[in-house]
């Protein structure tokens, strides 16, 4: 079978600042590294083509209010994803809406979620040892964007697949969360 393979996205607010990218493959293969610029992260997709790319930032605004349903919905949950109110906030989600409608010309599913929430419904702590026991090949010396961006990829791995969950009203925006328990996969 050919590899497929799927990019999460730890995106920062402003393109100067580091994004942490991951390219996961169908096998488990997680590679990491820190992006400078859109110009880095449009590279990546164009070259890897991946399937479903899961960026760690809102990808649509409220419709109305300071929040959108599927934050409302994960906060009833005991999670807490960061509303495009708050200030930074603001900034990343302009910069991923852009983004993504880009990525979606190069053909992949493009989807949002949270690293934070993904470690909570997977019962997972913050290192690396919690994802080598998903059967992700990681190495241990990674940046927390660059975890961040794991959890993503994975994300968008299990999204493929349907092991996932959407939180939200699909017009306004959903996140998607992995369907827990989740065994090694790989």
């Amino acid at each position: 079978m050919a590899v497929q393979y799927f990019v999460g996205l730890d995106l920062a607010a402003k393109h100067l600042r580091p994004t942490g990218v991951c390219i996961l493959t169908s096998q488990g293969l997680c590679l990491t590294w820190m992006a400078y610029g859109d110009g880095e992260i449009l590279d990546t997709v164009r070259y890897f083509r991946p399937l479903c790319v899961a960026v760690d930032a809102p990808l649509s605004w409220p419709r109305r209010g300071r929040t959108r349903r599927c934050e409302r919905m994960l906060w009833g949950m005991g999670l807490r994803p960061l509303p495009q109110s708050l200030g930074p906030m603001r900034a990343l989600t302009r910069r991923a809406i852009r983004l993504s409608t880009i990525l979606k010309r190069y053909g992949a599913a493009i989807i949002e979620t949270f690293p934070d929430g993904v470690r909570k419904v997977l019962n997972l702590g913050a290192g690396v040892p919690d994802l080598w026991r998903l059967g992700l090949r990681i190495p241990e010396e990674i940046s927390v964007h660059e975890k961040d961006a794991a959890l993503c990829g994975l994300v968008a791995l299990l999204c493929w697949s349907g092991n996932t969950v959407a939180y939200g009203d699909p017009g306004e925006g959903v996140i998607i969360l992995p369907k827990p328990p989740l065994r090694e996969m790989f």
